[in-house]
């Protein structure tokens, strides 16, 4: 919801509740639902400047945590790494060449299936808005 309305006060408002119930849920059960709430703080502490609370080092922090309970077979982990840790570490290529990988996975075998499935279309959208990103 917050980051779908980066237009809102309100919605950005809310961040911080966001951040403490991640937090909550990390320090309760890190591997709920496939570690999601690492991917929430990752994207959390990726997508903002350090000047507005976000901290690369943490992100990425959250990423390996978030690896190491998920797995290879979680594509939106590798997803949303490349797109907020990526691009605001400025890693074209890098972003690109996961991106790809995602993009042509094969059959989509790992779990959760609707969300790898998704996690390959948004691949392919990133990929066409490359010019964009950067």
């Amino acid at each position: 919801y917050i980051n779908q309305n980066l237009a809102s006060v309100r919605a950005i408002s809310k961040a911080p509740l966001a951040k403490m119930a991640m937090n909550t849920i990390v320090s309760l059960d890190p591997g709920y639902y496939h570690g999601s709430a690492h991917m929430v703080l990752m994207i959390y502490h990726a997508s903002r400047s350090p000047e507005t609370g976000g901290d690369p080092e943490l992100a990425l922090s959250h990423y390996r945590n978030l690896k190491t309970l998920a797995g290879d077979a979680f594509l939106p982990a590798d997803l949303f790494y490349a797109r907020y840790y990526l691009r605001q570490k400025q890693e074209r290529a890098l972003l690109e060449d996961i991106m790809t990988r995602i993009a042509e996975p094969g059959e989509i075998a790992g779990e959760p299936r609707l969300l790898n499935k998704v996690s390959v279309l948004r691949a392919k959208i990133y990929l066409e808005a490359i010019d964009e990103l950067f």
